[in-house]
């Protein structure tokens, strides 16, 4: 007499299957080193700290500060692993960076034209920099800084 229209046994669905992620996902430490260069007690004197300004010692006793600090990793990779500033070649190789004297000798008047951590470095010679040091082109002391990035 009556029929059923419906049943009543659940019907099933298929339950979709999750898929892998279609882009690769890093996996690991990512590290990399920034090499800057700046103005002795120049840090000091961009953020107003009179604690960390130091004097240069210039014959005028003039402290000359550059806008922000240059980062020699960024013009060295822009200038295809060596950047020229002055009478300096700065070279980056893996996480270390040297510096170059370009400029010849003053044999008239034996002056210097580059030092660094106070030691003169020959015309054409190379040496390794290392966070902290000191080196002087021409009439201007500069300091040098590394900047470690390192995340997961």
């Amino acid at each position: 007499m009556f029929t059923a229209l419906t049943s009543i046994v659940p019907t099933r669905v298929a339950l979709k299957t999750r898929t892998k992620p279609t882009h690769k996902v890093r996996s690991g430490v990512i590290a990399y080193t920034n090499w800057m260069l700046d103005g002795v007690g120049c840090s000091g004197a961009r953020s107003d700290d009179s604690t960390l300004v130091k004097s240069k010692n210039l014959k005028n006793n003039v402290v000359h500060c550059p806008v922000k600090p240059i980062d020699l990793t960024a013009l060295c990779m822009s200038h295809d692993g060596r950047f020229e500033m002055l009478d300096a070649l700065f070279e980056q190789h893996g996480d270390d960076i040297f510096v170059s004297n370009l400029a010849p000798m003053d044999s008239q008047n034996g002056s210097i034209t580059m030092t660094v951590d106070g030691e003169v470095l020959p015309p054409f010679a190379k040496t390794v920099l290392t966070p902290g040091s000191r080196v002087q082109i021409g009439d201007e002391i500069y300091e040098v800084n590394r900047n470690v990035h390192a995340h997961a």
